[in-house]
């Protein structure tokens, strides 16, 4: 039986070419994060790097980031893709959204591109919630199961859109935001 993490171990090398990496909500980012001088910033569900790569060359040095997966193969790639192009400055770790090994009050800000349905959600706002300064931001970026009939996977592959049944409709997240202490819902953006 082919597991979600093994099945992302042997796609792992090949990540950053089988999937398009949207500029946008790295442009919203760089907006809503303009006012921090450094940021200390997390990206859970980081996969092979290819939001982090855009991540760091729009916020170039301003930028501290930790990426965070639990496939180790996506980390090895991930870092590899960083080695080519001769950035050091960002660290990995291996680990699941839901246990972040980082301190309390430590980030300015938690992000994920297009993983939270990899996640149990409200583990991982509990764990968001701990690691972020006051007035930090967690920013998710993703599509939601009603998308999947019309995106590229439910175009070429009709039965998609009854298979993946693991993606989120906006008001459940919307709710699981509500339901988690400390935080509040600032702003939904679609792109």
């Amino acid at each position: 039986m082919l597991t979600t993490y093994n099945h992302f171990s042997e796609i792992a090398p090949q990540y950053k070419n089988l999937r398009t990496t949207d500029l946008e909500p790295i442009l919203f980012i760089k907006q809503t994060l303009k006012d921090i001088p450094r940021i200390q910033a997390a990206d859970l569900g980081c996969g092979a790097g290819r939001y982090d790569l855009k991540l760091v060359h729009h916020f170039g040095d301003g930028l501290d980031l930790t990426c965070i997966d639990e496939n180790e193969d996506m980390l090895r790639e991930l870092q590899k893709n960083f080695n080519e192009i001769d950035i050091q400055n960002i660290k990995t770790l291996s680990a699941q959204a839901d246990a972040i090994p980082l301190a309390a009050n430590s980030l300015d800000a938690i992000l994920s591109f297009n993983a939270i349905h990899l996640f149990s959600l409200s583990a991982f706002l509990i764990e968001a919630a701990r690691v972020l300064r006051d007035y930090g931001h967690i920013l998710l970026y993703s599509r939601l199961r009603g998308h999947n009939r019309r995106n590229i996977w439910g175009t070429y592959f009709p039965e998609f859109h009854e298979l993946e049944t693991r993606l989120y409709e906006l008001h459940e997240l919307k709710d699981s935001i509500e339901a988690a202490a400390n935080l509040h819902l600032e702003t939904i953006e679609t792109f």
